[in-house]
């Protein structure tokens, strides 16, 4: 059984070059619905794979979003960063 979660996380793990140039692009081209279902992918899915802190700056990304408050948008690409960042640093 953990031969399987580790063959299961190690296809998880090859996700991540398509999730972190996704990510990207829909904050280039400021396409928020494409983002915010992005965001709550990878943070639903992140968290259950052992990524948890890659799922909490998911998760306040998401909050970030939902306020919609333009102060935010700021902190809002700070931590679309540091998710793209923790993407990278797993492949």
């Amino acid at each position: 059984m953990k031969d399987q979660f580790i063959e299961i996380k190690k296809n998880y793990l090859a996700t991540f070059p398509q999730k972190s140039i996704d990510i990207k692009s829909a904050r280039e081209i400021n396409d928020g619905l494409q983002l915010h279902l992005l965001l709550h992918k990878l943070a639903g899915s992140s968290g259950g794979y052992g990524f948890d802190e890659l799922s909490h700056y998911c998760q306040s990304a998401l909050k970030l979003m939902e306020e919609n408050k333009e102060d935010g948008m700021t902190y809002l690409d700070e931590l679309l960063e540091q998710i793209v960042s923790l993407l990278e640093m797993q492949y």
